[in-house]
């Protein structure tokens, strides 16, 4: 708690515009204590309208966007690209035929291994 003879804190010198902007920036005058307990709260509330508004203001003059864009070659002849592109398109082709061949032959050999594993109404 601040004793009562210590001295104000020091006040900030700030231009007008800034005082303008940030409002809690502004000096508070010093407040009439005459009792250093808290405050009676009774029945009395004050209420305080906290709506907010600011005011529109729409611009004078818009100008349209320009749009800025660099000129296309129109041809991807970089051999440096080219043949990656390549190899990862081949490389993705491989990789799919592998698994469905992979998964074709698994389905085969499950139905060979069933035919010779299941009894024959025959021979019971």
């Amino acid at each position: 708690m601040a004793e009562p003879d210590s001295p104000p804190p020091p006040q900030l010198n700030l231009p007008s515009f800034v005082v303008n902007l940030f409002p809690f920036l502004k000096p508070k005058s010093p407040a009439n204590v005459t009792d250093g307990g808290p405050k009676p709260t009774g029945g009395d509330k004050e209420t305080q309208n906290s709506t907010v508004s600011f005011p529109y203001n729409p611009p004078k003059s818009t100008e349209p966007l320009k749009v800025e864009a660099e000129p296309s070659s129109g041809t991807t002849s970089n051999s440096l690209v080219i043949w990656q592109v390549y190899a990862l398109g081949g490389f993705l082709v491989l990789k799919w035929a592998w698994a469905r061949w992979n998964e074709r032959n698994e389905k085969k050999k499950s139905t060979d291994d069933d035919d010779d594993q299941a009894p024959h109404p025959e021979d019971d």
